[in-house]
């Protein structure tokens, strides 16, 4: 606002801006059904010369808008470049969504300060209406240009032009030998089939996409296709297909971020698939979707940090961005809470949002550093902020900060915080031994401790635990598998006396011991089900498919209101809930790595 734009030139990739909003930005998409669908020219030069940090704001800020105001039906992102002479490139951004809309009296006033459209229909959506008036700026600062079509209540269409130079050299993706890699394709989504369908025939690569699970297996068959893609659904069926018939075909599922199906080791391609990480996965380099290789050098699963943010999709993106170091990470929503969190507990690093209703980031700093607590005064503190603009780190230094993250984030800088505040000795390698270790005379991994019988317990014995299905849902991280059932076995000790205690209660009232069955709406069927919902979604997303079929059923009951019911399964159910907890609880103690 205050016109403090500095606009910066950089030697970038494209890739790495591309893949860093779509992984940012399908976060937001979890909790929603929407399709989100991307078409991403391969042919595009990849070595640029520009404001990489400009323009991925702008693409932050385009889609979290889609996201935000599309209810239902899809946002697709569309990025196309044309070569203007020897060394320019004008790169166009298209994001469409099937949101609720601009009214024709509304579209003029879209890109001005301050200013939310229809404030009663989207009253409950955050934002303070700066966000266009600042992509607009951002572009004419950078001698592009910005523009909007939109029909109330069917969607909008925003477009960007953006100039940059260019490289001579590699096109942001292909594929080796694309006519050998021919791929079956089958989803049951038919826009989001479409799209993958379009990625493939950008890349040269032959592509059959067929219409029904019957004509899939049918075309499976002849054993014409190196590749298949397929959505989760079908993983079953065409595995059972592909060794029945001896195939070498491969498989890929086309997942959501949020799905909960097991994929017995096979490579996943994420929602969006788009051309960068399906030429990946046919060179042979699937690692940026499915994440076999850490992005990271070191973990920190001893380090604990707090995320203070007033908006909690913010809080998410924060928590999963870090989520890769394996730390222990709390998150607060206000400034005057995370004043006593950090009171009571040490943090290794505290994530601050500068801006927020009431106790806002340079109150709650200032509160923290005035503590008696000795640690309050020493605790990193990073200031989150929007305003990246020249002078602001001067401004966050001299206000009990200890540094300072921009907005929307970037994950090269986040990595440099993280390596630049993170003590040495709180390091392991990613398969748990001491970072800076050089041998076993300086430290190392604890031997395997054995089990009653002598035998070590290892990750794969445990019973009623499918590793395998529980490692594919990680990408095949097996480290970061670990670490998610410690905090399984976490979430079922928090859960489990609300369990007993409502056995107890429901079994005395199934019995007719006075009390009556509670209505559909009751507090106590209520919570009941929200608890063995969670359980059935955690259990199917390490491995436990037999307990979250379990607690399925009990939710359904609960849903029913039939205490008869809960009362004759539940006693079961916690007793095979708290006995895989042991089991996983024992192995996690032997301080082994997954890989034993």
């Amino acid at each position: 606002e205050a016109g403090n734009f500095q606009r910066s030139t950089v030697h970038y990739r494209f890739t790495s801006l591309i893949n860093n909003v779509i992984n940012v930005i399908r976060v937001r998409f979890r909790e929603k059904p929407v399709l989100f669908l991307a078409d991403i020219d391969p042919r595009i030069p990849n070595e640029l010369s520009g404001d990489e940090v400009r323009i991925r704001q702008i693409l932050f800020n385009l889609l979290s808008n889609a996201v935000k105001y599309t209810p239902r039906g899809y946002v697709k992102f569309t990025v196309t470049g044309t070569i203007t002479d020897s060394h320019k490139v004008t790169l166009c951004f298209e994001v469409a969504d099937t949101g609720i809309g601009i009214s024709d009296t509304d579209i003029h006033k879209l890109f001005s300060n301050f200013t939310r459209l229809d404030e009663p229909r989207n009253r409950n959506i955050e934002g303070t209406g700066l966000g266009l008036a600042i992509t607009r700026r951002l572009c004419d600062e950078m001698g592009g240009d910005i523009a909007v079509t939109s029909e109330y209540g069917k969607g909008s269409v925003f477009t960007v032009h953006i100039p940059q130079d260019y490289f001579r050299g590699t096109e942001l993706a292909a594929v080796k030998n694309p006519g050998s890699r021919a791929v079956l394709l089958y989803d049951e989504r038919p826009l989001y089939a479409g799209s993958v369908s379009s990625a493939l025939k950008k890349l040269e690569v032959p592509v059959t996409r067929v219409e029904s699970p019957e004509h899939f297996l049918r075309e499976l068959e002849t054993g014409r296709y190196p590749f298949a893609f397929i959505s989760a659904g079908m993983l079953e069926q065409a595995s059972g297909a592909i060794k029945r018939l001896g195939l070498t075909t491969r498989l890929t599922v086309l997942a959501a971020l949020e799905e909960t199906s097991s994929f017995e080791g096979v490579p996943a391609l994420l929602m969006p698939a788009y051309t960068v990480p399906v030429a990946n996965l046919l060179n042979g380099q699937p690692e940026n979707q499915t994440g076999k290789r850490s992005p990271v050098k070191f973990i920190a699963p001893d380090v604990r940090v707090l995320i203070v943010d007033d908006i909690k999709t913010n809080l998410k993106v924060v928590q999963g961005l870090l989520s890769v170091y394996r730390m222990r990470i709390d998150t607060c929503d206000n400034g005057e809470a995370s004043v006593e969190m950090v009171r009571t507990r040490r943090y290794d690093l505290v994530f601050m949002d500068h801006m927020m209703p009431g106790v806002d980031g340079m109150e709650a700093t200032a509160r923290i550093r005035a503590l008696e607590e000795d640690h309050s005064k020493k605790v990193p503190i990073i200031a989150l902020t929007a305003n990246a603009l020249s002078g602001m780190q001067e401004m966050f230094l001299s206000n009990g900060f200890d540094d300072y993250l921009a907005k929307p984030i970037e994950l090269t800088k986040l990595n440099a915080l993280i390596n630049k505040w993170i003590s040495r000795e709180k390091r392991l390698r990613p398969d748990g031994s001491p970072f800076y270790a050089r041998g076993p005379a300086e430290g190392g991994p604890p031997p395997a401790q054995e089990g009653q019988q002598g035998e070590p317990v290892t990750l794969r014995s445990i019973e009623g635990l499918d590793a395998e299905k529980g490692i594919a849902m990680c990408g095949g991280m097996e480290t970061i598998y670990t670490d998610i059932l410690a905090e399984y076995c976490r979430d079922i000790e928090k859960r489990l006396p609300f369990l007993r205690e409502t056995h107890k209660r429901f079994a005395g009232e199934s019995a007719g011991g006075g009390a009556s069955i509670p209505p559909e709406d009751s507090p106590e069927l209520r919570d009941f089900v929200i608890q063995v919902h969670a359980l059935k979604s955690a259990s199917a997303s390490v491995g436990a498919e037999d307990l979250s079929k379990k607690a399925l059923f009990l939710e359904n009951a609960g849903k029913e209101g039939n205490l008869e019911l809960i009362a004759s399964r539940l006693e079961d159910f916690i007793g095979n809930l708290s006995g895989l907890a042991s089991r996983i609880q024992a192995f996690l103690r032997q301080g082994k790595n997954t890989g034993n």
